[in-house]
């Protein structure tokens, strides 16, 4: 996909520390929407969009959706917290190189001090939007129709530029 988004994507998802990532990684996405959906022309009908643009938006998505859980920096925090509960990140800290025990859980600040319970679920809100957004692609891809991609080699290569 051609624009400008590639730059800003690039730098949220890169491992040194950044200090705007939330803010590239919003514009870069929203700079790919705009030019994936032609806001900027005026479309008579959604019929007249450009399939293959709509294919590498649900590629990118996908992408995103995944680094966006799993990449870390240099200092093996993560990128982005999306679904982590605190005491989940604490955990993370506490236990590079061991495994968790249950008493080592029940000494991490936030269970210790009853900011949070292990047993309340994990904060889906980021999932919830991220599926919304590859849905409502996948869905116009096929009115367009195309056939949306899953997680696969194409999407893949994406891993490597963002």
């Amino acid at each position: 996909i051609k624009g400008d988004h590639n730059a800003y994507l690039r730098e949220a998802f890169n491992n040194k520390d950044v200090k705007y990532r939330n803010d590239l990684l919003i514009l870069g996405m929203y700079k790919l929407i705009y030019y994936v959906y032609e806001i900027s022309d005026d479309k008579f009908t959604a019929m007249s969009y450009n399939l293959h643009n709509f294919k590498k938006l649900g590629e990118v998505l996908q992408a995103i959706n995944y680094k966006m859980k799993y990449n870390k920096n240099a200092h093996n925090k993560y990128l982005f917290l999306t679904w982590q509960k605190l005491w989940q990140l604490e955990l993370n800290n506490v236990t590079k190189n061991g495994n968790p025990n249950y008493k080592l859980i029940q000494n991490l600040p936030a269970i210790k001090y009853k900011k949070e319970n292990i047993f309340e679920p994990s904060n889906m809100s980021f999932e919830t939007i991220m599926s919304k957004m590859i849905y409502v692609n996948n869905d116009t891809i096929i009115r367009l129709g195309g056939e949306p991609s899953e997680l696969a080699t194409n999407t893949l290569k994406f891993f490597l530029f963002l």
